[in-house]
Protein backbone atom coordinates (compact mmCIF):
# COMPACT_ATOMS: atom_id res chain seq x y z
CA UNK A 1 0.00 0.00 0.00
CA UNK A 2 1.36 3.39 -1.23
CA UNK A 3 1.83 6.58 1.04
CA UNK A 4 -1.05 9.23 2.01
CA UNK A 5 1.95 11.78 3.10
CA UNK A 6 5.31 13.00 1.40
CA UNK A 7 8.30 12.14 3.69
CA UNK A 8 11.91 12.26 2.87
CA UNK A 9 13.15 9.11 4.38
CA UNK A 10 16.56 9.93 3.92
CA UNK A 11 16.74 13.11 6.04
CA UNK A 12 19.47 11.49 8.19
CA UNK A 13 21.91 9.87 6.09
CA UNK A 14 24.08 12.62 5.92
CA UNK A 15 25.09 15.01 8.73
CA UNK A 16 24.33 18.23 8.37
CA UNK A 17 24.02 21.26 10.76
CA UNK A 18 20.41 21.25 10.68
CA UNK A 19 20.20 16.61 10.62
CA UNK A 20 22.65 17.14 13.42
CA UNK A 21 20.29 19.91 15.49
CA UNK A 22 17.49 17.51 14.65
CA UNK A 23 19.16 14.41 16.09
CA UNK A 24 19.91 16.22 19.05
CA UNK A 25 16.40 17.43 19.55
CA UNK A 26 14.48 14.42 19.29
CA UNK A 27 16.86 12.60 21.80
CA UNK A 28 16.65 14.99 24.14
CA UNK A 29 12.94 16.26 23.43
CA UNK A 30 11.25 13.33 21.10
CA UNK A 31 10.58 9.69 21.20
CA UNK A 32 10.61 6.63 18.70
CA UNK A 33 7.62 4.33 19.56
CA UNK A 34 7.95 0.87 18.55
CA UNK A 35 8.70 -0.41 15.72
CA UNK A 36 9.47 2.70 13.44
CA UNK A 37 7.13 5.39 14.91
CA UNK A 38 8.87 8.93 15.53
CA UNK A 39 7.11 11.36 17.65
CA UNK A 40 8.15 15.09 18.44
CA UNK A 41 5.55 16.84 20.95
CA UNK A 42 6.41 20.24 22.09
CA UNK A 43 4.20 22.84 23.97
CA UNK A 44 1.45 24.94 22.03
CA UNK A 45 3.79 28.12 22.04
CA UNK A 46 6.35 26.41 19.92
CA UNK A 47 4.17 24.74 17.47
CA UNK A 48 6.81 26.64 15.15
CA UNK A 49 9.29 24.65 15.81
CA UNK A 50 7.16 22.07 15.21
CA UNK A 51 6.59 23.03 11.52
CA UNK A 52 10.49 23.56 10.72
CA UNK A 53 11.03 19.91 11.96
CA UNK A 54 8.26 18.99 9.51
CA UNK A 55 9.82 21.37 6.92
CA UNK A 56 13.17 19.19 7.81
CA UNK A 57 11.50 16.07 7.18
CA UNK A 58 9.92 17.20 3.85
CA UNK A 59 6.65 15.89 5.41
CA UNK A 60 3.24 16.90 4.30
CA UNK A 61 1.86 15.25 7.75
CA UNK A 62 -0.88 17.24 9.98
CA UNK A 63 0.48 18.92 12.71
CA UNK A 64 -1.64 17.77 15.51
CA UNK A 65 -2.96 19.70 18.74
CA UNK A 66 -3.84 17.03 21.87
CA UNK A 67 -4.56 18.37 25.37
CA UNK A 68 -2.51 16.65 28.45
CA UNK A 69 -3.54 16.57 31.96
CA UNK A 70 -0.45 17.56 34.47
CA UNK A 71 -0.78 17.91 37.91
CA UNK A 72 -4.14 18.87 37.85
CA UNK A 73 -3.83 21.10 35.21
CA UNK A 74 -4.34 20.57 31.47
CA UNK A 75 -1.86 21.76 28.57
CA UNK A 76 -1.82 21.76 25.10
CA UNK A 77 0.75 20.34 22.94
CA UNK A 78 1.53 20.97 19.01
CA UNK A 79 3.48 17.77 17.81
CA UNK A 80 4.18 15.36 14.68
CA UNK A 81 4.27 11.95 14.60
CA UNK A 82 5.49 10.14 11.48
CA UNK A 83 6.12 6.13 10.41
CA UNK A 84 9.14 4.87 8.80
CA UNK A 85 11.65 2.00 9.45
CA UNK A 86 14.66 4.07 7.12
CA UNK A 87 13.92 7.10 10.02
CA UNK A 88 14.23 4.92 12.86
CA UNK A 89 17.15 3.00 11.81
CA UNK A 90 18.74 6.09 10.67
CA UNK A 91 18.78 7.33 14.15
CA UNK A 92 19.06 4.56 16.00
CA UNK A 93 22.30 4.58 14.31
CA UNK A 94 23.08 7.73 16.67
CA UNK A 95 21.88 6.14 19.82
CA UNK A 96 18.24 7.22 19.19
CA UNK A 97 15.98 4.59 19.99
CA UNK A 98 13.21 3.45 21.77
CA UNK A 99 13.08 3.77 25.95
CA UNK A 100 16.05 6.16 25.96
CA UNK A 101 15.01 8.19 28.91
CA UNK A 102 17.37 6.78 31.16
CA UNK A 103 19.66 4.76 28.98
CA UNK A 104 20.34 7.83 26.14
CA UNK A 105 24.05 7.81 24.88
CA UNK A 106 25.25 9.88 21.70
CA UNK A 107 27.20 7.94 18.91
CA UNK A 108 29.38 9.55 16.51
CA UNK A 109 28.40 13.60 17.14
CA UNK A 110 30.10 13.84 20.77
CA UNK A 111 32.06 16.93 19.35
CA UNK A 112 29.39 18.18 17.22
CA UNK A 113 28.03 21.65 18.39
CA UNK A 114 25.13 21.66 16.94
CA UNK A 115 24.10 18.23 18.28
CA UNK A 116 24.73 19.74 21.55
CA UNK A 117 22.30 23.37 20.47
CA UNK A 118 19.35 20.59 19.44
CA UNK A 119 20.01 18.82 22.90
CA UNK A 120 20.05 21.67 24.79
CA UNK A 121 16.98 23.17 22.63
CA UNK A 122 14.97 20.53 23.14
CA UNK A 123 15.89 19.47 27.30
CA UNK A 124 17.82 22.16 28.39
CA UNK A 125 17.86 25.73 29.80
CA UNK A 126 19.19 29.02 28.66
CA UNK A 127 18.50 31.82 31.28
CA UNK A 128 19.95 35.95 32.49
CA UNK A 129 19.47 36.00 35.61
CA UNK A 130 19.89 38.85 38.28
CA UNK A 131 21.17 38.17 41.41
CA UNK A 132 21.32 41.11 44.26
CA UNK A 133 23.77 41.68 47.33
CA UNK A 134 23.34 44.19 50.16
CA UNK A 135 25.61 46.41 47.88
CA UNK A 136 24.71 45.74 44.41
CA UNK A 137 22.78 43.56 41.29
CA UNK A 138 24.45 42.02 38.59
CA UNK A 139 23.21 39.74 35.50
CA UNK A 140 25.22 36.75 34.30
CA UNK A 141 23.92 34.19 32.18
CA UNK A 142 23.88 30.31 32.89
CA UNK A 143 22.93 27.14 30.96
CA UNK A 144 21.96 23.58 31.92
CA UNK A 145 21.26 20.29 30.53
CA UNK A 146 19.13 17.04 31.93
CA UNK A 147 19.14 13.92 30.95
CA UNK A 148 20.56 10.32 31.47
CA UNK A 149 24.12 9.95 33.09
CA UNK A 150 25.31 8.91 29.96
CA UNK A 151 24.51 11.80 27.68
CA UNK A 152 25.46 14.58 30.89
CA UNK A 153 28.82 13.11 31.20
CA UNK A 154 29.38 13.79 27.37
CA UNK A 155 28.30 17.04 27.14
CA UNK A 156 30.56 17.59 30.20
CA UNK A 157 33.62 16.34 28.37
CA UNK A 158 31.87 18.37 24.96
CA UNK A 159 32.12 21.43 26.88
CA UNK A 160 36.44 20.46 28.41
CA UNK A 161 37.34 20.50 24.23
CA UNK A 162 36.67 24.07 24.56
CA UNK A 163 37.08 24.98 28.15
CA UNK A 164 39.90 22.70 29.33
CA UNK A 165 39.51 24.11 32.92
CA UNK A 166 36.08 22.68 33.45
CA UNK A 167 35.36 20.84 36.66
CA UNK A 168 31.62 19.87 36.33
CA UNK A 169 30.34 17.20 37.64
CA UNK A 170 26.80 15.22 36.69
CA UNK A 171 24.15 16.14 39.57
CA UNK A 172 21.15 13.51 40.25
CA UNK A 173 17.53 15.40 40.20
CA UNK A 174 15.51 12.57 40.96
CA UNK A 175 15.47 9.65 37.85
CA UNK A 176 17.96 11.76 35.83
CA UNK A 177 21.01 14.07 35.67
CA UNK A 178 21.65 17.36 34.96
CA UNK A 179 24.85 20.16 34.65
CA UNK A 180 25.01 23.79 34.76
CA UNK A 181 27.27 26.52 34.18
CA UNK A 182 27.42 29.83 35.28
CA UNK A 183 28.88 32.85 34.69
CA UNK A 184 31.68 33.02 32.29
CA UNK A 185 31.49 29.50 31.72
CA UNK A 186 27.98 29.89 30.36
CA UNK A 187 28.63 32.90 28.37
CA UNK A 188 31.44 30.54 26.46
CA UNK A 189 29.00 27.74 26.18
CA UNK A 190 26.41 29.78 24.80
CA UNK A 191 28.54 31.09 22.32
CA UNK A 192 29.82 27.51 20.74
CA UNK A 193 26.43 26.46 21.13
CA UNK A 194 24.75 29.20 18.99
CA UNK A 195 26.57 31.69 17.50
CA UNK A 196 26.14 31.82 13.38
CA UNK A 197 23.27 29.00 13.89
CA UNK A 198 21.10 28.70 11.00
CA UNK A 199 18.43 26.20 12.93
CA UNK A 200 17.32 26.67 17.14
CA UNK A 201 14.51 26.99 18.79
CA UNK A 202 13.76 30.91 18.79
CA UNK A 203 12.93 31.71 22.61
CA UNK A 204 16.02 30.24 23.66
CA UNK A 205 17.86 31.69 20.33
CA UNK A 206 16.89 34.81 21.40
CA UNK A 207 17.94 34.41 24.93
CA UNK A 208 21.17 33.29 23.72
CA UNK A 209 22.05 36.54 21.97
CA UNK A 210 20.88 38.73 24.69
CA UNK A 211 23.71 36.91 26.31
CA UNK A 212 26.02 37.08 23.43
CA UNK A 213 25.16 40.94 23.44
CA UNK A 214 26.45 41.54 27.46
CA UNK A 215 29.34 43.81 27.15
CA UNK A 216 30.37 42.13 30.44
CA UNK A 217 29.17 38.88 31.58
CA UNK A 218 29.19 40.00 35.04
CA UNK A 219 27.54 43.21 34.94
CA UNK A 220 27.74 45.17 38.14
CA UNK A 221 25.04 48.15 38.55
CA UNK A 222 25.51 50.37 42.12
CA UNK A 223 22.76 49.47 44.18
CA UNK A 224 21.52 53.05 46.38
CA UNK A 225 20.95 52.93 49.97
CA UNK A 226 19.58 55.98 50.99
CA UNK A 227 18.03 54.91 54.32
CA UNK A 228 20.96 53.55 55.84
CA UNK A 229 23.37 56.50 54.52
CA UNK A 230 21.13 59.22 55.65
CA UNK A 231 21.14 56.99 59.03
CA UNK A 232 25.10 57.07 59.45
CA UNK A 233 25.16 60.56 58.45
CA UNK A 234 22.70 61.63 61.41
CA UNK A 235 24.76 59.55 63.89
CA UNK A 236 22.25 56.67 64.53
CA UNK A 237 22.31 53.16 64.24
CA UNK A 238 22.50 52.09 60.22
CA UNK A 239 19.49 48.85 61.43
CA UNK A 240 17.14 50.64 63.41
CA UNK A 241 17.87 54.71 63.00
CA UNK A 242 16.82 55.14 67.04
CA UNK A 243 19.37 55.43 69.04
CA UNK A 244 22.64 56.52 68.65
CA UNK A 245 25.44 53.62 68.96
CA UNK A 246 28.77 54.17 70.95
CA UNK A 247 32.02 55.55 69.36
CA UNK A 248 33.47 53.17 66.87
CA UNK A 249 30.48 51.47 65.90
CA UNK A 250 28.05 51.42 63.72
CA UNK A 251 25.14 49.96 66.07
CA UNK A 252 23.15 50.21 68.91
CA UNK A 253 23.96 47.87 71.84
CA UNK A 254 20.19 46.87 71.02
CA UNK A 255 20.67 45.36 67.52
CA UNK A 256 24.31 44.37 68.29
CA UNK A 257 22.71 42.54 70.65
CA UNK A 258 20.14 40.51 68.91
CA UNK A 259 22.74 39.57 66.18
CA UNK A 260 24.97 37.82 69.11
CA UNK A 261 21.82 36.49 70.34
CA UNK A 262 21.45 35.03 66.81
CA UNK A 263 24.57 33.87 66.70
CA UNK A 264 24.63 31.76 69.63
CA UNK A 265 20.89 30.41 68.74
CA UNK A 266 23.05 29.35 65.48
CA UNK A 267 25.68 27.62 67.55
CA UNK A 268 23.71 26.33 70.06
CA UNK A 269 21.36 24.32 67.61
CA UNK A 270 25.03 22.60 65.61
CA UNK A 271 25.88 21.91 69.13
CA UNK A 272 22.48 20.12 69.56
CA UNK A 273 22.93 17.75 66.65
CA UNK A 274 26.55 17.12 67.37
CA UNK A 275 25.54 15.70 70.61
CA UNK A 276 22.94 14.08 69.11
CA UNK A 277 25.33 12.53 66.92
CA UNK A 278 22.79 14.02 63.99
CA UNK A 279 24.91 14.84 60.39
CA UNK A 280 22.78 15.86 57.30
CA UNK A 281 23.09 13.34 54.93
CA UNK A 282 24.27 15.81 52.07
CA UNK A 283 25.64 14.20 49.14
CA UNK A 284 25.56 17.14 46.89
CA UNK A 285 26.24 20.69 47.71
CA UNK A 286 26.81 23.70 45.55
CA UNK A 287 29.87 25.96 46.06
CA UNK A 288 29.28 29.55 46.50
CA UNK A 289 32.53 30.27 44.40
CA UNK A 290 32.32 28.43 41.54
CA UNK A 291 28.62 27.70 41.51
CA UNK A 292 28.95 24.35 40.56
CA UNK A 293 26.83 21.55 42.12
CA UNK A 294 29.62 19.06 43.50
CA UNK A 295 29.39 15.92 45.22
CA UNK A 296 30.32 15.97 49.50
CA UNK A 297 33.76 14.38 48.93
CA UNK A 298 34.62 18.02 47.04
CA UNK A 299 34.16 19.66 50.58
CA UNK A 300 36.33 19.96 53.60
CA UNK A 301 34.50 18.77 57.05
CA UNK A 302 33.02 21.54 59.46
CA UNK A 303 31.44 20.44 62.22
CA UNK A 304 30.62 23.71 62.88
CA UNK A 305 28.03 23.76 60.00
CA UNK A 306 24.58 22.38 60.28
CA UNK A 307 25.22 20.65 56.69
CA UNK A 308 28.96 19.40 57.99
CA UNK A 309 30.72 20.73 54.84
CA UNK A 310 32.99 23.95 54.45
CA UNK A 311 31.13 27.00 52.45
CA UNK A 312 34.02 26.65 49.47
CA UNK A 313 34.60 23.62 48.03
CA UNK A 314 38.67 22.58 48.22
CA UNK A 315 39.71 23.94 44.28
CA UNK A 316 37.88 27.11 45.32
CA UNK A 317 39.64 27.06 48.72
CA UNK A 318 43.06 26.51 47.29
CA UNK A 319 42.59 29.21 44.57
CA UNK A 320 41.11 31.68 47.86
CA UNK A 321 44.67 30.81 49.69
CA UNK A 322 46.86 31.47 46.79
CA UNK A 323 45.89 34.78 46.15
CA UNK A 324 47.50 37.62 48.49
CA UNK A 325 45.66 39.52 51.12
CA UNK A 326 44.77 42.88 50.35
CA UNK A 327 46.58 45.08 52.60
CA UNK A 328 44.98 46.40 55.55
CA UNK A 329 45.92 50.05 56.41
CA UNK A 330 46.19 50.97 60.10
CA UNK A 331 44.06 53.95 61.64
CA UNK A 332 45.45 55.31 64.88
CA UNK A 333 46.83 53.68 67.81
CA UNK A 334 50.98 53.55 67.33
CA UNK A 335 53.14 52.88 64.24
Amino acid sequence: MGRFHTLNESSFDTVTEASAYWIGFVMADGCVVPPHELRLFLAIADVDHVAKFRDFLGASHKIHIVKQMTRGKIHHNAGLSVRSSKLAAALAMFGVTPRKSHTAKVIGLERDRHFWRGAVDGDGCIYVRKRRTKSREYLYPAINLCGSLDMVSQFIDFVRLHLPGCRAVPSRSGPIYQVAFTFRQAARIIQILYEDCTVALDRKHAIARQALEMESYLLPKTKPQPVREARRAAGLCWQCGERPPKPGRKRCDSCLARAVKYTQGYQRKVSARLAAGDRSAVQEKECPGCHVTKPAAAFSKDLRRLDGLCFLCKPCVRLRRKKPAPARQRVGGPA
